[in-house]
């Protein structure tokens, strides 16, 4: 499994991959493209976790 999002602006995925390796998620960035790989073994509530913060940091970084 992978999630990936692409980003329109290479600054806003540097910033939302910053943001999330301070909240303690192992992320990738390459350059716009933000991606994280899930053990096989994750539970639901973990991955629904990760999304609604993923979630939170978007809608912050769209204020600013």
């Amino acid at each position: 499994m992978m999630f990936a999002v692409d980003f329109s602006k290479k600054e806003i995925g540097d910033l939302v991959y910053g943001l999330l390796l301070e909240k303690g998620y192992i992320v990738c960035n390459r350059t716009g493209t933000f991606r994280i790989d899930p053990p096989l073994v994750i539970e639901e509530v973990d991955f629904l976790e990760f999304i609604s913060v993923f979630k939170q940091l978007l809608n912050e970084v769209n204020e600013t």
